[in-house]
């Protein structure tokens, strides 16, 4: 399976260096967010110890269009390179990403997910964190309509295709 990572050109350098596009999120940003989700169950609760890379699913790049998260990509994170590359075995998992999207936040009459207020922020973010399900082969993203990926494992540079952003918005119609 194919996925596209967004990167900043001194990101880029410092992944080229290494030699691996390596993880680095975690599965809870700060305590905080541990102390309000609660702890995952299952196979997730040894998520939480592992580093990730956030990834999007190529065959499912057009649900971010069409949720606009890629204009919330580029606002926040302002990217200046996409990172092709093919998710390698290990324990990875996807997210369902829809209910934070810009057009949920819409139909809630905010912008942004950090202005929605903080009790319903907090149901939105235990859906989000359940809707985890362990990512392998088979999974066809049923039921999830604008996936997430979470790469556990290392990624060697000779495998992935650099591209621009704006090669990849001419490419990707976005």
């Amino acid at each position: 399976m194919r996925a596209y990572h967004f990167v900043k050109r001194k990101t880029l350098k410092a992944i080229q260096k290494s030699g691996f596009l390596q993880p680095t999120t975690s599965f809870f940003q700060d305590a905080e967010d541990k102390r309000l989700y609660g702890e995952p169950v299952g196979v997730f609760r040894k998520a939480t110890l592992g580093k990730y890379t956030c990834a999007i699913p190529k065959s499912r790049f057009h649900s971010w269009i069409k949720s606009r998260f890629t204009q919330e990509l580029e606002f926040f994170f302002k990217p200046k390179y996409v990172l092709e590359f093919n998710i390698p075995p290990g324990l990875h998992f996807v997210r369902e990403h829809v209910m934070t999207s810009p057009v949920a936040m819409q139909k809630l009459g905010v912008k942004w997910f950090r202005e929605v207020p903080r009790k319903q922020k907090l149901a939105i973010w235990k859906r989000y964190l359940k809707s985890s399900k362990r990512l392998s082969n088979k999974v066809k993203f049923r039921g999830i309509k604008v996936p997430e990926l979470w790469v556990a494992a290392k990624v060697p540079m000779s495998s992935v295709k650099v591209i621009t952003i704006a090669q990849f918005k001419r490419k990707t119609s976005w």
